[in-house]
């Protein structure tokens, strides 16, 4: 029982062990697969928010390209009015010079001398006022090239500043995120390929004896089953009532007893057999049995000892006592390790 005890601890423990490690392997591949889905969400975030960016820029350039159309047009319309105006007051100017002229002849019939000083006053007035406009024509005229020249430099800078700092803010962001998970896929390959042969080497004989173990263990119980089973067998056989057999020996053999001695006998062997064998399976039943209540299996393996000799209940009972100590040593317990079938 020792042995079976100490090889179930063993068991136990390399059971845990490899629980253990496999719990860490999983929880390490948790960890990278968080790593990698945080990186790969804050790069589909930045570039997101970069597409909105590259949209809102585009309409914005959109709405300002509409408006330079619309200021270049309100232009073209102020110019049109301008020069139509002025086309008016040169014709009204002319129709008030032909009724001037009218009145002139009228005049320089009346009087020469007052129709000829009224008529230069006049004609310089005219002359004056003819040169003032055709002076702001020209103006007009040469406004007009260079207001659209520093519109359309300024939408020019304005707009290649603003294509700059995208093309700048994009390639910033692409570099970062390439570099993050080239740097990811480093590490991780590193972390999986870079260690140590005698890692490896450990990994291939943790399975080999995890293999092993199991293997041994289910031979283990197939040969307990089996055991049981011919137990089972052979307690049913002896339980069976035999089947009386006439002697059928050669001629000249002894007589044979009587049938009364022959009956006895086989119902005392029976018997024997039938008290030996429940006399065993009481015996091996009382060495399953807890050697406290009798009652309950033995489920407990006490340390350092090594006694594998009480259950759970008689357990929590010993252990409410003020001394712990094993009833088939009296050696003090340290450890208590359940054993479930």
């Amino acid at each position: 029982m020792n042995v079976i005890a100490t090889v179930l601890w063993t068991l136990s423990s390399l059971t845990d062990g490899f629980i253990a490690a496999v719990l860490l392997l999983l929880r390490v591949n948790e960890f990278l697969g968080s790593i990698i889905i945080g990186a790969c969400f804050y790069a589909t975030t930045v570039l997101r928010y970069l597409l909105k960016c590259l949209y809102q820029a585009y309409i914005e350039l959109t709405f300002f390209c509409q408006d330079i159309v619309s200021f270049v047009g309100f232009i073209i319309n102020v110019t049109d009015a301008l020069v139509h105006g002025s086309a008016d007051c040169v014709v009204k100017t002319f129709d008030a010079l032909l009724r001037l002229a009218a009145f002139l002849k009228t005049s320089f019939v009346n009087g020469c001398s007052g129709v000829a000083s009224a008529a230069c006053t006049v004609v310089s007035s005219c002359y004056g006022f003819l040169t003032l406009l055709l002076n702001s024509a020209v103006l007009l005229l040469q406004m007009l090239p260079y207001t659209a020249f520093q519109v359309g430099r300024y939408a020019f800078y304005g707009v290649s500043v603003t294509v700059r700092s995208i093309v700048t803010c994009v390639t910033v962001a692409v570099g970062s995120v390439v570099s993050a998970v080239v740097s990811a896929a480093c590490v991780l390959s590193q972390f999986l390929f870079g260690q140590p042969e005698d890692v490896y080497t450990g990994l291939i004989i943790l399975l080999l004896t995890a293999i092993t173990l199991k293997i041994a263990v289910r031979a283990r119980a197939h040969q307990t089953v089996w055991r049981r089973l011919l137990r089972l067998v052979n307690a049913i056989t002896f339980r069976r009532p035999q089947r009386r057999r006439q002697p059928s020996g050669p001629r000249g053999s002894p007589p044979s007893p009587p049938f009364t001695m022959t009956l006895r006998r086989s119902t005392s062997l029976r018997r024997d057999r039938l008290n030996r064998l429940e006399q065993e399976l009481e015996e091996e039943r009382e060495k399953q049995l807890c050697v406290v209540c009798l009652n309950e299996a033995r489920s407990v393996i006490l340390l350092p000892c090594r006694h594998f000799a009480l259950c759970i209940q008689c357990l929590g009972t010993l252990f409410q006592q003020q001394h712990q100590t094993c009833p088939m040593c009296r050696h003090i317990i340290y450890e208590a390790i359940p054993v479930y079938a």
